[in-house]
């Protein structure tokens, strides 16, 4: 993108929707995708929740000098959210969508509005698409907990994230898994983008949908 043009290969201050500024070289930029090198890891952000990007002024701030790495998505590819989600697919990867704590797991699927990710400790995790804030991949050799990497087939039809909450009905969930929003209950009802909720005291809590980051449902 022209605008990023001047940034490329300089250290710059990016502010991401509800993160704190991160301080980076900018690597790459798309009509949809930054990518900065930040504290030796490549952190892939959508450009709808880049809220500023500015020269970092502070001195001797070159922690990433030096470093073996190579980006995710090849120099001579054209750089595209698309395209990163699908060549993460299979890979065990961090994400952030709400508050401070990342969600990390194998990139199972990528569907219409969501993914579908594979917890090595809770299992199947669904994220809303809008709320990805970034992605970071790790390399395909990496296996969490010093574990064989897993290969998780997830059987699900719902193409968008509206018809898995369709899916979901009758199940017991937690809405905006880990994070301060959370809510635990029941899965009564989704329509018209609303999602009805029936919470432990049993009372009944209306949630609209395009609010809603994760879903998660015990099995």
């Amino acid at each position: 993108m022209n605008e990023f043009t001047s940034y490329l290969s300089e250290k710059v201050v990016v502010e991401i929707s509800g993160n704190r500024p991160k301080h980076g070289k900018l690597i790459e930029a798309g009509t949809d995708l930054l990518v900065l090198l930040h504290q030796q890891r490549y952190y892939y952000i959508p450009m709808t929740h880049l809220h500023s990007l500015k020269a970092d002024l502070r001195a001797g701030s070159d922690d990433d000098k030096d470093i073996n790495l190579t980006p995710f998505i090849k120099q001579d590819e054209q750089i595209s959210l698309a395209k990163m989600l699908q060549n993460a697919k299979g890979l065990f990867v961090e994400i952030s969508v709400c508050g401070n704590k990342p969600i990390l797991g194998y990139l199972n699927e990528v569907m219409t509005d969501y993914l579908i990710l594979h917890s090595p400790i809770y299992n199947t995790i669904y994220v809303a698409l809008d709320h990805l804030k970034w992605l970071i991949p790790y390399p395909s050799s990496y296996s969490p907990f010093s574990l064989t990497a897993e290969t998780v087939t997830v059987d699900v039809r719902a193409k968008t994230f509206a018809e898995l909450f369709q899916e979901e009905k009758g199940n017991k969930a937690a809405i905006d898994w880990s994070s301060p929003s959370e809510r635990l209950g029941v899965i009564k009802s989704m329509s018209n983008n609303i999602v009805e909720l029936i919470e432990i005291d049993g009372s009944s809590t209306l949630l609209q949908l395009g609010h809603i980051h994760t879903l998660y449902v015990p099995r």
